[in-house]
């Protein structure tokens, strides 16, 4: 009986949902006339709903109930079967697009996967030139990660002022869809870039919280938790992480919720410079060999290690704490190369993490130095590597060092 209720709950409550099990349920009996009106207003209500995956499937699925129908005149019917065609054109294109999306945003795609995505990709191009909104969106959003040759890409500025102009034609997962998928495009620009892009991501990370849309589904993952707190904390955006906290930590798993909020809490404590507060936290929430999952371990190593070189700093470089941040930078070096041989991480994302702990190397061996010019040909060693655009992780406490240096 619970099941029999939630099933028509759901039903009840999606007007789409009743109308395609009411167009398939009259389809089944011998009246024509009340399939065909409940098929119309079917099409009318899909016509008038944003597209998405779901639409798009809905419309093919419709459009192949009213022809391939017994009462159909299948050799006269030329209108019910390019009604077929193009709704199932439109299905194909946009699960191809939104698949392809999803395999260019991943870190270790299938190559011979992305060709035969590539080929589907160009034919789609092909085929015309005017799309809906939403299909438009992602073939631009898909130019973008495929460029390699100019950073940001030039098809950046057109994709953002397209979706901004246009969002209201698009449903709430997709501009969740396209936001993210942006947003971690440039993540990856300000890797190479610099402080600039850290503010236009944080743009987009915004927009997905006020707009409500982490929490589409009642929850938020941790991914997407740390990535606002960690930005926002990083740009002392107070009052957009304050309504961010206020709204999305309830969402949280309950079984990963001490690991997420230790993490923040040490950054947290970290930028109002308590430091041997935030390694102590930092050590008792996430061991030095502690193994919980990739999104927590790496940000984990990479923390200790500024923080524990920033105790150095404190302590006067006594040995202990010289020895300590030795360890860490160590401890990081390997981990990377783990990721990298067990193909947990490709060598491309990589190598935005190794480059900072080539950095923080290059600092530790800078306490060392006393006469100017060794220290002077280590700081033109680390410069070169922020000049050369190559990807570097944590850039701007890379470059609060810097500036302490002098």
């Amino acid at each position: 009986m619970i099941e029999h209720f939630l099933v028509y709950q759901q039903v009840m409550g999606e007007k789409l949902v009743y109308q395609r099990l009411l167009v398939k349920s009259l389809k089944e009996r011998k009246n024509n006339d009340l399939f065909l009106k409940a098929a119309a207003d079917f099409r009318t209500s899909l016509n008038k709903s944003q597209l998405t995956i779901m639409v798009a499937a809905d419309k093919w699925w419709l459009e192949h109930q009213c022809y391939y129908h017994k009462y159909t005149d299948h050799n006269s019917a030329q209108s019910v079967f390019d009604r077929n065609i193009v709704a199932f054109d439109t299905f194909n294109q946009v699960t191809v697009l939104r698949n392809y999306l999803e395999m260019l945003n991943r870190d270790s795609p299938d190559e011979s996967m992305l060709e035969q995505f590539d080929r589907a990709f160009e034919h789609i191009l092909a085929t015309k030139t005017k799309f809906p909104t939403l299909i438009k969106l992602y073939i631009t959003m898909i130019k973008i990660l495929k460029c390699a040759d100019e950073l940001p890409s030039p098809d950046y500025f057109d994709f953002k002022k397209t979706f901004f102009d246009r969002q209201y034609e698009l449903a709430k997962v997709d501009q969740l869809i396209l936001a993210k998928t942006c947003s971690n495009y440039l993540y990856l620009v300000y890797t190479q870039l610099g402080s600039p892009w850290l503010d236009e991501t944080f743009e987009w990370h915004e927009y997905i919280s006020q707009k409500g849309l982490y929490g589409l589904d009642g929850t938020i993952s941790e991914d997407e938790y740390l990535n606002f707190y960690l930005l926002a904390l990083a740009l002392k955006k107070k009052k957009e992480l304050r309504f961010f906290q206020e709204t999305y930590t309830k969402m949280l798993d309950q079984k990963i919720n001490d690991q997420v909020l230790s993490l923040c809490q040490t950054s947290a404590l970290q930028k109002e410079n308590k430091i041997e507060e935030a390694l102590a936290l930092l050590n008792s929430a996430f061991p030095l060999n502690s193994k919980k999952s990739l999104k927590y371990d790496l940000r984990a190593k990479e923390l200790r290690v500024m923080l524990s070189y920033d105790i150095m700093l404190m302590k006067q470089k006594d040995g202990d704490t010289v020895d300590e941040l030795e360890r860490n930078i160590d401890n990081l070096k390997k981990f990377c190369q783990r990721l990298i041989e067990s193909n947990r991480m490709s060598e491309d994302r990589a190598t935005q993490h190794q480059n900072f702990r080539i950095v923080a190397s290059k600092l530790f061996l800078l306490q060392s130095k006393v006469h100017k010019e060794e220290r002077d040909a280590i700081l033109q060693d680390i410069q070169k590597l922020i000049e050369s655009n190559a990807p570097l992780s944590y850039r701007s406490w890379i470059s609060k060092q810097l500036e302490v240096l002098g």
